[in-house]
């Protein structure tokens, strides 16, 4: 049992703010999901339709978290913060797990075995239908998270392994850098405000 918390009280009490919060299976998600849409229409002025596209896109990576990784004690977790105020206002999405990582999840399908490095994996991972599963109907998470932030002219951040790309709504492009070693998929998606106030 965890010691008594004086300052548990405080928990969710800021509307801008998701704590971490660890995800075992799609339960937990629509609570966390309504949260993000609220704060994208109310705070950073998104449409409805856009809104609800951002949380499909981090509806799917988090579904990764649990659905892609074989050891029955991984789990995802998930949070959320707004930063700054007025046209300077954006909010992130962090989405990580402590799994097996692209390289290892995507080379289970024979199909992706020229996937050598980590670097590799991420760049694999973002094309429609790259999946650990021979399925069409499969691998479509990163790539609607990558044209929903470009599409906003956001910010994704993907690492894994010895890997991070970051991509820029505005480039169009992916960035490649080498990074410790750090087990699982950490992802970044970071939206700034649609209004001028």
């Amino acid at each position: 049992m965890l010691p008594w918390n004086p300052y548990e009280y405080l928990h969710g009490s800021n509307p801008m703010l998701i704590e971490v919060t660890k995800l075992t299976g799609g339960l937990s998600l629509p609570e966390l999901l309504d949260h993000i849409i609220d704060v994208l229409r109310t705070s950073l002025s998104y449409e409805k339709y856009d809104a609800f596209d951002v949380a499909t896109s981090v509806s799917e990576v988090s579904q990764n978290t649990f659905d892609h990784n074989r050891d029955s004690d991984t789990c995802g977790f998930l949070a959320m913060q707004v930063y700054g105020t007025g046209r300077k206002r954006f909010l992130e999405i962090g989405v990580a797990d402590y799994g097996d990582g692209l390289a290892t999840t995507l080379r289970r399908n024979p199909k992706n075995l020229s996937v050598r490095s980590d670097a590799d994996a991420i760049l694999k991972a973002v094309q429609l239908g790259a999946s650990e599963h021979d399925d069409p109907t499969r691998g479509s998470g990163l790539y609607h998270l990558l044209q929903t932030g470009y599409k906003h002219q956001g910010t994704i951040q993907i690492r894994s392994g010895r890997a991070k790309v970051r991509y820029r709504g505005d480039k169009r492009q992916g960035w490649r850098f080498d990074v410790p070693h750090l087990d699982g998929v950490q992802i970044a998606l970071i939206l700034r405000t649609k209004t001028q106030s």
